[in-house]
């Protein structure tokens, strides 16, 4: 999957968490005043959500890290999707925890709460499944963006190939995510670039010989140097009124 899907993905993960971070207290509320009582639920019993497993791992302590790290996975979604706590303590007790959540190949960013954040852990638990239902139709989503791109790279390609045969010049192509850009390697250093969108690709390689074939021959015949590029927006420009 490309950076870019995977950015949308993880932008509905941190979309969730804040949108749950809004919600009410619940009843957890009446038994959880501290972090230190959460994390003892954890040890205990585990996370008191139907559905829902708790495991423990030690870690080795050093200045500055947590001790203890909980993995809480929901037993539905086949160990794929879980959020993970880890608490920091103090000489006294624990003062700080953060978690993070993943959802199969994509995982938020730790996020560090203290008392006021213990709902925020349970409303996420609570609506697990349904951020499961929108993470797996925005990926298919994505899946079927992406193949539609790469399809459509390929017929650029090809059609460039076919192009090209018939202008003896070098060329090169840079893929974005949107576009492609063609460079086009003109005598005395000068190159032709080229934007060719995606979306409308089609119409734009119809036109590209052409195109191509009226800056060469502008280049060729024209006796001042012509050079075409971005506008400068710091250029103070004369109206010709």
């Amino acid at each position: 999957m490309s950076y870019a899907g995977n950015e949308k993905l993880r932008r509905l993960l941190y979309a969730r968490i804040d949108e749950y971070a809004g919600k009410p207290a619940g009843p957890e509320t009446r038994r959880l005043l501290t972090l230190g009582d959460l994390q003892r639920e954890l040890d205990e019993s585990g996370i008191q959500i139907p559905g829902f497993s708790t495991l423990k791992r030690i870690k080795e302590w050093t200045r500055g890290t947590s001790d203890s790290e909980y993995t809480i996975t929901c037993d539905e979604l086949s160990g794929e999707c879980f959020l993970c706590m880890e608490f920091y303590k103090n000489r006294f007790a624990v003062d700080r925890a953060s978690f993070y959540i993943r959802f199969y190949d994509t995982k938020s960013q730790h996020r560090f709460i203290d008392e006021s954040g213990i709902g925020l852990i349970y409303r996420l638990l609570e609506n697990f499944k349904n951020i499961a239902d929108e993470y797996t139709k925005l990926r298919g989503e994505i899946d079927r963006n992406e193949k539609l791109r790469r399809l459509t790279i390929s017929s650029i390609e090809t059609w460039l190939t076919l192009i090209c045969k018939n202008i003896s010049l070098p060329y090169h192509i840079v893929k974005m995510e949107s576009q492609a850009v063609f460079y086009l390697l003109l005598r005395n250093g000068r190159q032709l670039e080229i934007y060719i969108p995606y979306n409308n690709f089609q119409q734009v390689m119809c036109e590209l010989e052409n195109t191509i074939n009226k800056y060469v021959d502008l280049q060729n015949d024209c006796m001042a140097k012509v050079l075409i590029s971005n506008c400068s927006n710091s250029i103070r420009w004369k109206d010709t009124e």
